[in-house]
């Protein structure tokens, strides 16, 4: 065991260099090991994404669902599609403010596949932040990111689709006013006042925002 001076001049045994050092040597254990536990625990996460899929499906009656396809018109198909398709940009939206948030510059391909598999394993199996930032750090690693880095783009991700959910949701209430309210169970003008209160609390929050940015430099390549 080492001494160490103390304030005083005395020396004061240090108890801390062996536990210390036992921690070094754990996560030099732990770090041999780094790809077969990052695998393992992808397979882990891909083995919760069936399950979930299967506990989704397994109930679903193939003929009925055929049946009330067939009866959505085409128009309607297209336009859910085409909104699926616009609700994935705005989530590559956000994974590229959050690297721009974070500094770091992605490959587009890299950072749209990123984007995909984070958001839809993680919606898929719950947990979205703890799942998604795993899907990240297997497909961002090879950029050297670190994990202070993906940290942040996840949790910039998770927040910005958190703060968008409450006025689309108040938006669709106000565009199907009586599915919302036999929803809801509220009558229709309290909900109409509820959905205008959250537009119009985001709107003056988007407002108060912008007047208070501070300007910053852009991140090269962003």
């Amino acid at each position: 065991m080492r001494a160490t001076p103390d304030s005083t001049g005395n020396t004061t045994p240090d108890d801390t260099q062996p536990d210390d050092n036992r921690q070094l040597r754990w996560l030099e254990r732990l770090s041999a090991y780094r790809q077969p536990i990052g695998l393992l625990f992808t397979l882990l996460l891909f083995s919760a994404g069936l399950f979930a899929c299967w506990h989704l499906l397994h109930e679903l009656d193939p003929d009925a669902l055929r049946s009330a396809i067939a009866e959505v018109p085409a128009s309607s198909l297209l336009a859910a599609v085409g909104a699926t398709a616009i609700g994935f940009l705005a989530l590559a939206g956000y994974e590229w403010s959050g690297c721009r948030l974070a500094g770091i510059q992605l490959p587009i391909g890299r950072m749209l596949l990123g984007n995909f598999c984070a958001s839809s394993i993680g919606n898929a199996i719950g947990f979205s932040m703890l799942t998604g930032g795993s899907v990240r750090y297997r497909l961002y690693a090879r950029d050297n990111l670190g994990a202070a880095d993906i940290a942040r783009i996840t949790l910039f991700a998770s927040l910005a689709l958190g703060c968008a959910l409450p006025p689309l949701a108040a938006l669709a209430a106000l565009i199907n006013l009586e599915a919302a309210s036999l929803a809801l169970r509220l009558p229709p003008l309290q909900v109409q006042v509820i959905a205008g209160s959250v537009l119009l609390f985001t709107l003056g929050l988007i407002v108060v925002l912008a007047q208070q940015r501070e300007p910053q430099a852009p991140t090269p390549g962003c």
